[in-house]
């Protein structure tokens, strides 16, 4: 399959948010980190047929005082009746500044996926905006953010093409006792130049401790490109490994 022109663009752009990481950390002598390891599956076997999914999801943060980079990888895989039902993968890289010290701050991101069961062949995002904390406790987190976004799509038996949205996300966290935790995001984004075209995606997991840095962890993910009327829901069990440290 050839890559199209801004499809090579985004990657070179993730590539090069590595070593910006990396040279961003050398500013003073402590850094905090944050790595997220998602693992999640099913296997169905009847007379009729067997299925499986599989879901991986991998998250990497690094955080100053002003400015805090993340970046977001996940893969879905799924088969049915010895159907490929699912090969899903995502990326999305984001920068905030001043996150962490105000209630306004900035945001940006740089995104690229691809979904069979959404038809989607390759999507890519780029946009910048304003986020606004509601609440912003160790225990208590409600954050709305807006703001354009430049799309390339190219989905399954269609043309490519090219498209600015409007993104609006809601996103909340809730901790108890440090151990218990019920967070989501959902998202909007519309075509500001066709109604019709518009993408939610929604996120909402329930987790808690049970070993140091080992979580378990439920959630349920709902995704809709409406332009081809493609949707898929998933309720996921699994665990999740996580842990702090600095560098």
């Amino acid at each position: 399959m050839l890559i199209s022109q801004p499809l090579k663009t985004i990657i070179v752009c993730i590539i090069l948010i590595i070593p910006l990481q990396k040279c961003f950390c050398q500013f003073t002598d402590t850094t905090p980190y944050y790595i997220n390891i998602n693992s999640n599956g099913s296997i169905n076997s009847t007379n009729d047929g067997n299925s499986f999914v599989f879901s991986n999801n991998f998250r990497f943060s690094v955080s100053k005082k002003k400015v805090t980079i993340n970046t977001v990888n996940s893969y879905l895989y799924g088969m049915q009746s010895g159907e490929l039902i699912n090969n899903d993968f995502s990326t999305m890289n984001d920068i905030n500044l001043f996150k962490s010290v105000r209630s306004v701050y900035y945001w940006g991101l740089l995104g690229l996926d691809k979904s069979i069961s959404l038809q989607v062949d390759n999507r890519l995002q780029a946009g910048a905006g304003l986020g606004y904390h509601i609440f912003n406790r160790e225990t208590l987190m409600v954050t709305i953010t807006d703001g354009p976004i430049y799309e390339y799509n190219d989905l399954f038996n269609r043309d490519a093409y090219q498209t600015v949205r409007n993104s609006f996300r809601l996103k909340f966290f809730i901790s108890i006792n440090g151990t218990t935790r019920l967070e989501g995001s959902t998202l909007v984004q519309n075509s500001l130049n066709n109604q019709n075209d518009y993408i939610i995606n929604s996120n909402t997991g329930f987790s808690f401790l049970f070993f140091k840095w080992i979580r378990f962890n439920t959630s349920l993910v709902y995704n809709r490109v409406n332009i081809n009327a493609r949707e898929n829901l998933l309720l996921n069990f699994g665990i999740i490994y996580e842990r702090y440290f600095q560098y």
